[in-house]
């Protein structure tokens, strides 16, 4: 077993899977997209704890296309950030991988968010996806998330910063949508400009901040 110090960060192996995916749904629970996709509390909680297997299934493939940091807390892991590289030209990511659109991949969503949350997937991707730029090779941080006992203690910078060191040295640029006003001020000490106005997701939806940090590439989307 490896014993990693608080802060650690490190690329997710098959081995970390299914304490990531622990740490992923724990995260959920509160996590203001998660909250509008799912309202009720007890029963995202529920539906976490039940997927376990989808959600470490949906781990698993997603590290082979994209990197899947992993921070450790007191004891194993705190956090996971997502980062999917774009290539130039039109294509772009259109929000959080829907874990494919094959039977399995669409059971193992209502299992996560139910038939009711399917929709409401769907409207998040449509709305991000519309925004996300294109024309111009970029990093795209997906997702990050720290389990709720250990916020506010530097795992989510920790995080940033391991990937950001790699951007930078490759001289490429970074987006990301910021999902409360907390996360977006944490994103902008690390160089992320707001992009335009917020997604705003309806019937009281949260308010998704695209952000863009150009880096050491000097590289700004079409029209920015």
């Amino acid at each position: 077993m490896v014993v990693r110090g608080f802060g650690t960060v490190w690329r997710a192996g098959g081995e970390d899977i299914e304490a990531a995916a622990r740490a992923l749904a724990a995260a959920s629970v509160d996590e203001a997209v998660a909250a509008w996709i799912t309202p009720d509390e007890e029963t995202r909680a529920r539906r976490g704890a039940e997927a376990g297997q989808d959600i470490a299934a949906w781990l698993d493939t997603t590290r082979r296309s994209a990197e899947v940091l992993l921070v450790s807390g007191d004891d194993g892991v705190a956090g996971l950030a997502m980062w999917h590289f774009v290539p130039g030209g039109d294509e772009h990511a259109d929000g959080p991988d829907d874990g494919g659109a094959d039977e399995a991949g669409t059971d193992a969503l209502i299992r996560v968010y139910g038939t009711d949350g399917l929709t409401r997937m769907a409207q998040v991707r449509e709305a991000v996806g519309r925004r996300h730029p294109s024309g111009v090779p970029h990093w795209h941080l997906s997702q990050t998330v720290i389990v709720p006992e250990l916020r506010g203690r530097g795992l989510g910078g920790a995080l940033l910063r391991h990937h950001l060191d790699r951007v930078d040295e490759e001289r490429a640029a970074a987006y990301l949508e910021a999902s409360t006003p907390r996360s977006q001020a944490l994103y902008e000490r690390y160089g992320f400009l707001a992009l335009g106005a917020p997604v705003e997701l309806p019937d009281g939806g949260p308010r998704l901040q695209p952000m863009w940090r150009e880096g050491r590439s000097g590289l700004r989307p079409p029209g920015a």
